[in-house]
Order: structure tokens, then sequence, then C-alpha cells
């Protein structure tokens, strides 16, 4: 959302990022039940909206330095959440032998949908 909103406005940003959070929050809520799922629907609703609010507030204030400390945080925030699911999981036996094919195909897909819709997606009438 924060991406798209910095490039496209509020209004692709928010609803792109609401999209893409609502999805994964309900990916992996799934797992503990319908509190899960609307847990994971309520945090892209909000985070989708959440970032693309936050470029479009900083358009004429360092945005570009905000892009780094959105990605250096989103980033330390990935790290530890692996970190916490390791120290948690570490010392029980694997139940379900997965591959990480799923994890990459998506990111790449959800990676160039992003940069489809930053390069030729529709702007507001802000960025005109």
């Amino acid at each position: 959302g924060f991406y798209i909103g910095a490039t496209n406005g509020m209004f692709y940003g928010g609803f792109f990022g609401v999209a893409v959070g609502m999805l994964l929050g309900i990916l992996t809520g799934k797992c503990s039940g319908i509190m899960g799922i609307m847990e994971g629907m309520m945090a892209g609703f909000m985070g989708g909206l959440m970032g693309a609010m936050t470029s479009v507030m900083m358009l004429n204030d360092n945005l570009e330095a905000a892009r780094v400390l959105v990605f250096l945080i989103c980033g330390a925030i990935i790290l530890g959440l692996n970190y916490m699911i390791y120290n948690e999981t570490k010392n029980a036996k694997r139940e379900v032998l997965e591959d990480q094919f799923f994890t990459i195909f998506w990111s790449f897909v959800l990676t160039a949908i992003t940069t489809w819709l930053m390069v030729f997606g529709p702007r507001s009438v802000l960025f005109q």
C-alpha cells in the first residue's frame, strides 16, 4: 500500500494494500479457525489503508527517506517474526513436510503485480 500510494495515489494504494493484506491475513490466519481469519482480515484492511495514507501524507516531506525506513522496519519485523517462530518450533517434530515453492511463487507474482501497478497503473488526479 505504501509504495503504490506513493506512485499512484491513496485510492489505488489503499485498496491494493487492503487486497494483498487481507489475502495474506486470511491465508496465515486460517490455521487458527474463524478468529484467525477475522484477525487477518482486520489487520489487512487497516494496514493496507495506513500504508497508502502515510505515503500520500509524506509526499512533500522526505518520502524517499521514509521509503527506506519503511523497508528496513518491515524487514526487521519479518526477521523477528521468523526468529520467534524458529524458537517456538525448533524442538517440535515436523508434521507436514512442505517445500518453499508456494512462498517463492507468490512473492514473485506479488512483486511483479506491484511493480506493474507502480509503472503502468492508473494514477490519481494528484499524480497526473
